[in-house]
């Protein structure tokens, strides 16, 4: 599966971006274990780095990236049932490095780096299917990761009420 800019679309900082530049590619873990490999490339969107579309488990479980490449963020948090934001952290992630994302909480994966940032993920498909209309529905995550001044900065999304900071 790839992923371009237009695909990316519905859950951008800026809608105004469109495009066919692919931003990131998942494909069967080399190694034959259950899960993916997802390889994000360093393509700037406006002020935003380059992220996977972003994601919850039905039912919820965790998933854990292995870092193979690169550098970046992995953001993850959790929302009431009502779509109000409980809890938000960011991962900051380089090569060697691995994440759990904690059981019920939604992911996403940003590239910092100027290389690609290469993953190895371990889920089961058998085990839940990926939810994003709930993305969709908020344009992205509790806060877009953007290039600040002299590193990268989280800004809040304006369609969350947010009373937890990162």
């Amino acid at each position: 599966m790839t992923r371009t800019v237009d695909d990316l679309h519905p859950v951008l900082l800026d809608q105004t971006i469109r495009g066919s530049l692919v931003v990131y590619e998942v494909k069967p873990r080399p190694d034959g274990q259950i899960g993916d490999l997802t390889i994000l490339h360093p393509t700037m969107l406006g002020i935003e780095y380059p992220k996977t579309f972003g994601h919850y488990h039905v039912p919820p479980h965790s998933e854990t990236y292995e870092i193979q490449e690169g550098q970046g963020v992995v953001l993850v948090q959790q929302v009431d049932t009502m779509g109000k934001l409980i809890d938000f952290k960011s991962y900051p992630v380089a090569k060697g490095d691995a994440v759990t994302v904690p059981e019920g909480y939604g992911h996403v994966l940003v590239n910092t780096g100027l290389v690609d940032l290469v993953t190895l993920d371990n889920w089961d498909p058998a085990w839940a299917k990926h939810d994003y209309q709930s993305i969709i529905d908020k344009q992205g995550f509790a806060y877009y990761l953007v290039r600040g001044a002299t590193e990268p900065e989280l800004i809040p999304n304006p369609k969350y009420s947010i009373s937890v900071r990162p």
